[in-house]
């Protein structure tokens, strides 16, 4: 079924490793461009000693690639870690330019060391209206003397990049005069697009020396013009910033929406227990021009420092809707506006059990339906466990028309209304049977 997803049925296929037809992917990259049209190479399951590059003289057509062949390419083990493109310290693992077309890898692990240049794992600089799509991926173990520890992806024009069930863990971004992007630093321009899904950013890290500045040791995100991304329903967790005397943003992610009118969605996330130190916050926003930036849905817990630390100016928009922030250890939600246009909205969200429940809000921010420094009763917080047990107070007391729209799902994927109104807090209250046998779905029929 993978499979299916992931190659046309007319491509025409090339084999790598051994009992394959070449010895390397680059041979078969070359030999698939040269062919043109749609094209499937299939990897053994085995560790590629190389650097790999796909040329910006593809426009069209499509690359597909899928790891863990057997010796006769007739089965697959559908493992990542079956099959690696790893560089050696020698440089980037993989370096895709194309400028049209499709480019998709399922079910590799890309390694790399990249002491002197951007990117440790993968790098793509795509133009024109070029795809990359990596399917069940991991980068990992990689590190760069720049920007991206374990990749570096730059969009331009209509280019378009997703990650799906994709694992970013380990990777190192080291440069003394401060840099970004432990796992990933992502960058977007003129109408490009990007989405991260179930995906898992864990355990990155960015290291400096002295006062320089580092940001966004999970995922570093840069936007400008009319750009768009997503993030749903991934975890990011244990991503470090420093040491340094310097200035410390996002230990998780780091987002900044410039010139424009980029659109930035968060939803249904898990932020866990970083490790970071006392002057870090686990989520970086800033939001300029017209920019609009919105998160909810989702769990935020165990970290040192603000949550959420996000700045507005000019006529830039933040939503901050349905999310729960817990067990910090100083402020919750810190959310600043600079100038007279911009909008901050901040509803239905809980903030129990931190250093400050109560947040910084600039005057003139919308909030309604929040559950602030009230016991939500939680099914087992002690366990990461932040659904709400029957008679919390923070169900049924909601805005079920907040600003930024009310999602149809919780972080669950229950349905956001189940009740007389909706819950605060990013997960919604189902109940046994809650919704007395007419929907026809057994999925509601559990207890948290």
């Amino acid at each position: 079924m993978v499979l299916l997803a992931c190659v046309g049925t007319e491509a025409a296929v090339f084999t790598v490793g051994v009992g394959g037809t070449y010895s390397s992917v680059q041979d078969a990259i070359d030999a698939a461009l040269a062919a043109g049209g749609d094209n499937h190479i299939k990897m053994r399951a085995s560790r590629f000693a190389e650097l790999i590059t796909i040329p910006n003289t593809m426009a069209s057509g499509s690359l597909s690639f899928t790891g863990g062949w057997n010796t006769f390419f007739s089965s697959r083990n559908l493992d990542p870690a079956s099959t690696i493109i790893h560089s050696w310290g020698d440089g980037t693992a993989a370096t895709i330019k194309h400028v049209g077309g499709t480019v998709r890898f399922n079910g590799i692990t890309f390694t790399g060391d990249n002491p002197i240049d951007d990117a440790g794992g993968l790098f793509a600089q795509l133009f024109g209206a070029a795809e990359l799509f990596l399917d069940h991926c991991v980068i990992t173990d990689s590190s760069t003397g720049e920007r991206g520890g374990g990749g570096l992806v730059a969009l331009h024009d209509t280019s378009k990049f997703e990650m799906f069930d994709c694992v970013v863990s380990n990777n190192l971004a080291l440069n003394a005069a401060g840099t970004t992007g432990g796992g990933l630093h992502l960058y977007l321009t003129d109408s490009s697009t990007g989405k991260i899904a179930w995906s898992t950013i864990e355990g990155n890290s960015i290291q400096t020396v002295g006062s320089s500045e580092i940001s966004g040791a999970g995922v570093y995100l840069q936007m400008l013009m009319n750009t768009q991304f997503e993030i749903v329903d991934s975890i990011f967790s244990d991503n470090i910033l420093g040491p340094t005397a310097g200035v410390q943003y996002g230990s998780e992610a780091y987002l900044t929406l410039n010139a424009g009118s980029p659109n930035v969605a968060l939803r249904r996330n898990r932020f866990e227990a970083d490790s970071s130190g006392a002057s870090q916050q686990m989520l970086y926003l800033g939001s300029r021009s017209d920019a609009t930036t919105a998160v909810s849905d989702s769990w935020f817990s165990g970290g040192t420092s603000a949550v959420v630390f996000a700045r507005t100016w000019d006529s830039g928009r933040l939503y901050l809707n349905n999310n729960t922030v817990t067990d910090f250890v100083s402020q919750s939600v810190y959310l600043a506006g600079y100038g007279d246009q911009f909008l901050i909205s901040m509803t239905n969200n809980i903030l129990w059990n931190n250093g400050f429940d109560h947040p910084f809000l600039e005057p003139g921010s919308i909030t309604s339906g929040n559950l602030i420094g009230v016991d939500p009763i939680f099914v087992n917080p002690d366990e990461k466990n932040y659904r709400l047990s029957a008679g919390s107070p923070a169900i049924d007391i909601a805005n079920g028309s907040p600003a930024g729209g009310l999602s149809s799902i919780d972080l669950h994927g229950f349905e956001r209304v189940m009740g007389p109104a909706v819950d605060a807090g990013a997960s919604e209250w189902s109940g046994l049977f809650r919704d007395g046998f007419e929907v026809g779905t057994t999925r509601m029929w559990t207890t948290p």
